[in-house]
This record gives structure tokens, C-alpha cells and sequence, in this order.
């Protein structure tokens, strides 16, 4: 079962958003984690981040103006539509942005926007009773 709620959180002023998840995509297992919500105006054209060893279930979660959604690669390949969970459609300041959530495999991992528009990327899974997440940006960017 996976929790298809988006958020959208604006403000003039600076703030720190952090999502904590209760369980994650499943919920009769997976525990909770803590993730800093990186701005809009944090988002990268392109990240590379280590998907870890010895967790059931990974996801990567990705906000993308919608208009630069064909443009998006996954270790230079477009997502493979059978891995995308979710994918709805927001507004943010007069922009339309695809949230996409896709199930990936650990190891090294590409993503990255073909046109340069830059895009927000979540990284989180799963195990018995634990839970992990962080932002693309966290690690390298």
C-alpha cells in the first residue's frame, strides 16, 4: 500500500521542512526516519547517490517541472515505467511539477535532467522494523 499524499509547503520567509515517516511504503513493516526537504531553490540538473546494500525495498521520490518530465535519466536511461509507484501532478508558484516515485535497486545511481532543469530528489526504503531516507543533495551534489 503506499501513502499517494503530496504536500506542498510555500513561504516568503526561509524555513526548514523535514518529513518523518511513520513506516514507509509498506505498512506492516519498515520503520520511521527523519529527512531534511530540500527547497526548490536547492534543487540540482543532476545528482549521483548510493543506493545502500541490505534493505528490502528503495525508492527514489523526484519533483520535476512537469514540461522536463521525457528529459529525466536514471543511470542515462529514461524510468522504466514499471518501477514508477506514483506519479501526480502539483502546482508551485505558477509551475507545474510532476512528483514521480519510482523503486530502484542499491548501488550507484544517476539521475539527471537532459535539458539541465534542475529537480528535487528523495531517496528512502525499507527492512523489518527500520526505515531509511535522505535527500539527493545530502550526499553529492
Amino acid at each position: 500500500m503506499y501513502n499517494e499524499d503530496i504536500s506542498v509547503i510555500q513561504s516568503k520567509d526561509p524555513l526548514l521542512v523535514t518529513s518523518y515517516a511513520l513506516r514507509t511504503v509498506n505498512v506492516t513493516t519498515g520503520g520511521p526516519y527523519l529527512t531534511v526537504v530540500p527547497g526548490v531553490n536547492q534543487y540540482l540538473p543532476r545528482y549521483k547517490v548510493v543506493i545502500p546494500n541490505g534493505w528490502n525495498n528503495h525508492y527514489i521520490a523526484v519533483m520535476i517541472r512537469r514540461c522536463a518530465v521525457g528529459g529525466l535519466r536514471l543511470n542515462k536511461e529514461s524510468i522504466d515505467a514499471n518501477t514508477i509507484r506514483i506519479e501526480k501532478n502539483v502546482f508551485v508558484e505558477n509551475f507545474e511539477y510532476s512528483v514521480i516515485v519510482a523503486e530502484v535497486t542499491e548501488g550507484e545511481m544517476t539521475l539527471e535532467s537532459t535539458d539541465d532543469t534542475p529537480f528535487g530528489l528523495m531517496v528512502y526504503g525499507y527492512r523489518e522494523n527500520n526505515g531509511y531516507g535522505f535527500a539527493g543533495n545530502a550526499l553529492l551534489g
